[in-house]
């Protein structure tokens, strides 16, 4: 696993990330955008992230893992929304089941070739009381890459999604090709590449390699 974070504001921002094996084996990935900047967005970040460090303990799939933590964000009383996407990898199966939240799809990384996967999404937090989610289930293969990222990384230096999610990919397959393809060389080159050392907003890269 690798994971590189830019933020935007002396070193706090609203980005945030979670990797956890629990009991029954499964591993739980998530990644998520506290909207705003600074000390603000952080300590939202911070209030998901722990929350959904205790929800992951439920028998929840990660649709209701996200309705329950978007009930979260709506009921805090700040008025704020947020992104994420939350999943579980079974390591027996390599079955990857996972919902958005208004988030960026992953990219998976096969054979050196990265590609956005089909996928439904949902409604960001905030925005809904009882908001819910689809799960999408992506099966992966051994040496597959999951390249998790926040909007920061593809909304840079004034460009459009679709743009920057060109540039993403073009980053993760260059990576790939000169055969540095391990999950903390792929997150620094694409932070490094893309982003240079300062970013208009929180950017963060979390990959994981897939054994």
């Amino acid at each position: 696993m690798g994971a590189a974070f830019v933020p935007s504001d002396h070193r706090i921002g609203g980005d945030w990330y979670k990797c956890r094996e629990l009991p029954d084996g499964r591993v739980l990935l998530a990644v998520g955008d506290a909207s705003g900047h600074g000390v603000d967005a952080a300590s939202r970040a911070v209030q998901q992230r722990s929350a959904l460090a205790g929800l992951a303990y439920t028998d929840g799939d990660p649709g209701e893992l996200a309705t329950a933590l978007g009930e979260v964000v709506y009921y805090s009383g700040v008025d704020s929304t947020a992104t994420a996407v939350i999943g579980h990898l079974d390591p027996a199966s390599r079955r990857f089941r996972w919902a958005s939240a208004g988030h960026p799809t992953p990219l998976l990384v096969r054979d050196g070739e990265p590609r956005v996967p089909d996928a439904e999404h949902g409604l960001m937090f905030g925005v809904a009381p009882e908001p819910s989610y689809p799960v999408n289930c992506t099966l992966l293969r051994p040496g597959d890459l999951l390249v998790f990222y926040t909007d920061g990384v593809i909304e840079s230096r004034g460009q459009d999604l679709d743009a920057g999610t060109r540039a993403l990919i073009d980053a993760v397959r260059e990576c790939a090709a000169g055969g540095d393809g391990g999950a903390r060389a792929v997150a620094d080159r694409v932070m490094g590449e893309i982003l240079g050392p300062e970013a208009e907003d929180d950017a963060t890269v979390f990959v994981l390699r897939v054994a």
